[in-house]
């Protein structure tokens, strides 16, 4: 089985861990895509697919059978000819600060990110200033080691799924030898996630979105065992939410979705330009209706000062 995946680091370690998870052989096949290309602001090269319409497209036309997105990424348009035949167990979904050693969330410290969602939200949390940045999650270490910022946002999950930070006792995380390995100078750099109270993640963050052809009942029964139905149901909550508010992956739009033991799902969500954030709460079986419906409370909220 031929598994198309982006060719950054953390796509690949993403995709491996699929492929290990399969009882077929598996082929990994590199992708470049159109936001690997460049790294300028997604705004300007155009939000909608610019790291997943390349895989897509491999994949229609049988270059490769599976593919492996970060579920953020996705558009919330389905495509027609592919399925999402597996959503795995969702990894941690917060965000992360990473702090150059010794530093602190101070007043006016250089916070780097290019997420529009992240920009309002941390600087509502602290008086920092917000720079502009894009960049696979190497790129930007690279840029933190460099002085260029004192601290960066990145998904908690893609640092832990990368071996560069290990839980302590207090909640907190620190970082681990995996960015010493850099050679970065980053050995005692702090990585401090952010609480959904402050910070709410992207829709779908920390899940894999794993594709094939609709057609292909091979690739179908290979990937089944792979589907986690509590982490398709959030992120279906959170992703219909999203297309609810007709907003792009890269809007200013945080969203959680959490699956309580009682059967109910709790969709919280944030549109951060705004500061407007609401929740709510329904059957897990009903995820697609709870995204709409809270999205319907979002715009008829009166907009925060």
């Amino acid at each position: 089985m031929r598994l198309g995946t982006r060719r950054s680091r953390l796509a690949m370690v993403q995709s491996r861990w699929v492929a290990e998870r399969l009882t077929v052989p598996v082929e990994l096949v590199g992708i470049t895509t159109a936001g690997d290309r460049t790294d300028a602001p997604i705004e300007r090269i155009g939000a909608t697919g610019v790291f997943t319409t390349a895989l897509r497209e491999a994949l229609l036309c049988g270059e490769v059978d599976v593919v492996v997105h970060s579920y953020k990424d996705l558009p919330t348009a389905p495509m027609p000819g592919i399925v999402t035949a597996a959503v795995p167990e969702r990894a941690d979904p917060r965000d992360a600060l990473v702090l150059r050693p010794g530093r602190v969330p101070e007043a006016g410290a250089r916070v780097g990110t290019g997420s529009p969602r992240r920009a309002f939200q941390v600087r509502q949390a602290y008086d920092v200033v917000v720079a502009p940045m894009r960049g696979n999650v190497d790129t930007r270490l690279r840029k933190l080691a460099d002085g260029q910022v004192d601290a960066l946002v990145l998904a908690l999950a893609g640092l832990d799924r990368l071996g560069l930070t290990a839980p302590n006792t207090q909640g907190r995380a620190h970082a681990s030898g995996g960015l010493d390995r850099l050679g970065l100078g980053l050995s005692s750099a702090g990585v401090l996630p952010l609480d959904p109270g402050i910070m709410l993640p992207a829709p779908a963050q920390g899940a894999l979105a794993v594709e094939c052809r609709a057609g292909d009942l091979r690739a179908i029964d290979a990937l089944a065992p792979l589907d986690h139905p509590p982490t398709r149901a959030a992120a279906t909550a959170e992703r219909s939410l999203l297309a609810a508010l007709q907003a792009g992956c890269t809007a200013p739009v945080g969203a959680l979705a959490t699956p309580g033991d009682d059967g109910t799902l709790t969709l919280e969500a944030v549109l951060a330009d705004r500061r407007v954030r609401a929740a709510h709460t329904g059957p897990i079986e009903d995820a697609c209706r709870i995204g709409r419906d809270l999205a319907a409370l979002l715009l008829d909220k009166e907009p925060s000062r």
